[in-house]
């Protein structure tokens, strides 16, 4: 954490200013300039190879590679097979199908996830279910990598059951980001017995040479559950603990347990630095529990924790129905007129056009139909354009 806020600090104050104004100028609209900026630069990631097909599970293995670029050309069922996770840095296009009941098992290793490590990689397209990622003795494990450098990752499902015995970092999708994006994805399942940083999509999130980690237009209906037996554990709906991330446009259903700093989106947000950082239009509709706090009063709302994040982080939303705890995280909002975070009961969030804050601008309370679909007033809010569309979402 020291070597990342020292880089941080050596950005220079003017031009980390530049971009805090710029993102919070726009909170209100549907994509940030910065986000797609970086996402266009992320894209250029990934294998300069020839692209090769994949049509079933002996071409997966035998075409797999750290540099590869592969396209998958029909589903692929993994019952019973093995799988040796490693490092991958290619491009990997699911092609839209799916990878089905592939278990991996990782003892006395470094990292854990169907790769181990995704640097400068491109993930797309494809949709993981019944996955279940086991590792003993690991430091950091997650549903699609352990880790991720300055990767790509879209249109990405991974429907998962992952379990570290011993491990600091673990995620749904990824245990630990540094810089890169994940946009259009969704993890399901659970992630369970991580020790310190445990979230519905990522553990820990964090910026790479000065540039944030992003996670756009995303869900989680995972359960988090950590292993709470350390003083402090980070736990979130979405991400655990994040420095110098870039969250928007999220929400998450999965029961959330922590020790300290837990949160139904988020953990804690870090914001020591003048670096690029936001987190706003997020509705959490889970329950939330920090085992520090004796129940019945538990935790609710959206965001566990925060330091140094005045006007970083606003527009948020949980479901009052599902969490009968009184405590939340209160903090200095950018105007008295929009609270960071606010609960609201089932039927409220429900509403496809009164509620305020969260999916909607709060200067003219317009639905952002683009990103999000209201549905009718029995249904929740779900996120549009995503790997498996609207009827795998819960409402």
């Amino acid at each position: 954490m020291t070597r990342i806020r020292a880089k941080l600090a050596s950005s220079g104050l003017g031009t980390a200013f530049a971009m805090l104004m710029g993102l919070l100028g726009g909170c209100g609209g549907s994509q940030p300039e910065d986000f797609d900026t970086a996402q266009k630069i992320t894209s250029a990631l990934g294998s300069t190879q020839a692209q090769r097909t994949v049509a079933n599970w002996n071409e997966l293995v035998s075409k797999m590679a750290p540099t590869a670029n592969l396209l998958m050309t029909q589903d692929i069922d993994a019952i019973g097979k093995t799988w040796t996770p490693n490092t991958f840095s290619g491009t990997f296009d699911g092609g839209n199908h799916t990878i089905s009941n592939l278990t991996i098992v990782v003892s006395n290793g470094f990292n854990a996830g169907f790769f181990t490590t995704l640097l400068d990689a491109i993930v797309r397209r494809v949709r993981f279910v019944n996955l279940k990622v086991t590792g003993n003795s690991v430091a950091q494990i997650g549903g699609l990598a352990a880790w991720a450098s300055n990767s790509l990752i879209e249109d990405v499902g991974v429907d998962a059951t992952v379990t570290a015995q011993g491990g600091i970092y673990g995620g749904g999708i990824l245990g630990a980001m540094y810089g890169g994006n994940i946009t259009r994805s969704y993890s399901k399942g659970s992630v369970n017995a991580v020790t310190t940083y445990a979230g519905g999509l990522v553990g820990f999130l964090a910026e790479s040479d000065n540039v944030s980690g992003n996670i756009y237009q995303a869900y989680s209906t995972a359960t988090v559950a950590p292993n709470t037996s350390a003083s402090v554990v980070y736990a979130g709906g979405i991400v655990g603990y994040t420095f110098a991330g870039l969250i928007q446009e999220v929400y998450a259903t999965g029961n959330v347990t922590g020790r300290t700093f837990a949160g139904g989106l988020v953990g804690f947000l870090d914001c020591e630095s003048p670096a690029l950082f936001v987190l706003n239009h997020g509705i959490y509709r889970g329950d939330v529990k920090d085992v520090n706090r004796p129940p019945p009063q538990g935790w609710a709302g959206v965001v566990g924790g925060a330091n140094e994040c005045p006007g970083r982080f606003d527009q948020l939303l949980w479901d009052k129905s599902g969490d009968g705890s009184t405590n939340s995280y209160i903090y200095p909002p950018a105007a008295a007129s929009q609270p960071v975070q606010q609960g609201y009961t089932a039927t409220e969030l429900k509403s496809p056009t009164t509620v305020t804050g969260g999916v909607y601008h709060f200067d003219d309370n317009t639905l952002q139909s683009a990103i999000w679909n209201a549905g009718t007033s029995s249904q929740y809010h779900v996120l549009q354009s995503m790997p498996g569309g609207l009827s795998i979402q819960p409402r």
